[in-house]
């Protein structure tokens, strides 16, 4: 990788999931995989928080939570590590 000052890093990429999960260990709850098929079905937050009946405010947390497990940038990304992972 080099970073935006154009120097350059001799630094592994890391991983997007540790190797436990790689391994297929489920480590989702009910409510983490809910909000993962909401999301990989193109619901909003708040359309996810509505029909949990959680807060908008907990889905993006349980999201940004998410997104970082799996290593993800983006919605899109999460819901390719969690098919691939055979979350959803």
């Amino acid at each position: 990788a080099v970073p935006v000052d154009g120097s350059e890093t001799t630094e592994a990429p890391k991983p997007l999931l540790d190797e436990e999960e790689q391994e297929g260990e489920e480590p989702l709850d009910e409510r983490d995989r809910a909000i993962l098929m909401l999301m990989s079905a193109g619901a909003t937050d708040e359309t996810i928080a509505r029909r949990l009946h959680i807060s908008r405010r907990t889905v993006v947390r349980r999201t940004s939570a998410l997104l970082l497990r799996l290593g993800a940038g983006n919605r899109f990304q999460a819901g390719v590590q969690a098919a691939r992972l055979g979350w959803l």
